[in-house]
């Protein structure tokens, strides 16, 4: 367990078969655990209540890397982003995610950005709502330089959009379940070749599709 850090608990640049597991990690002054361009496994950890000094705090960060599995983490009470992956070949799967973006906005449970051949897997996102002026907060954020990405199987419940995608290429939506009270907005900006295939929407308004792939 790790509490009352002025900084990140885990801060890692280049090493390779890098393993996090079982950590809880809460209360900290900006992140929780950020890997860097090697490879590993960042297994069954929580990481909760971080960003404390610093707004930009989020839970896990694979900033770069190729085949890293995040998978089985629960990420809440983040001023920003839950988690964050980048890089070539990474799996994300099975992870919950709520109470994230409490206080900055243009970010998401999970953003991922610059990812290629990325597989984003039965994890659910709950409660995230978008807070002041500026581009929202989303469930499932695809950003740029994303390109034959496949996001299946998820959950989103009570997130105004569920599904939000930037300048992304050849990226497959795919049997995912949303759900809000209230109506919801699926955005493709500027995105080419991108399926949309077997979702469910359950909306108490309008599904709005914003700029259309």
């Amino acid at each position: 367990e790790a509490t009352a850090l002025g900084g990140w608990f885990l801060k890692d640049h280049e090493s390779t078969e890098v393993v996090v597991r079982d950590c809880h990690v809460h209360h900290v002054g900006t992140s929780g655990i950020r890997a860097g361009a090697g490879s590993g496994r960042i297994e069954d950890n929580r990481v909760h209540d971080v960003g404390l000094l610093c707004n930009n705090g989020v839970g896990l960060s694979i900033a770069g890397g190729s085949g890293y599995r995040i998978r089985r983490n629960i990420v809440h009470g983040t001023p920003y982003s839950g988690i964050i992956v980048g890089g070539r070949g990474n799996l994300v799967e099975e992870n919950l995610v709520y109470h994230a973006m409490q206080v900055l906005h243009d970010g998401a449970a999970f953003y991922c950005g610059c990812s290629r051949d990325l597989v984003l897997r039965r994890n659910v996102v709950r409660d995230v709502a978008a807070v002041g002026k500026g581009y929202g907060a989303s469930a499932y954020y695809l950003d740029e330089k994303s390109e034959n990405c496949l996001v299946e199987g998820n959950v989103s419940i009570n997130v105004g959009r569920p599904t939000h995608n930037h300048m992304t290429v050849n990226c497959t939506l795919r049997n995912n379940v949303f759900v809000h009270d209230r109506e919801m907005v699926l955005s493709f900006a500027k995105s080419r070749g991108f399926t949309v295939e077997g979702n469910v929407f359950c909306s108490g308004g309008n599904v709005t599709v914003s700029d259309p792939a």
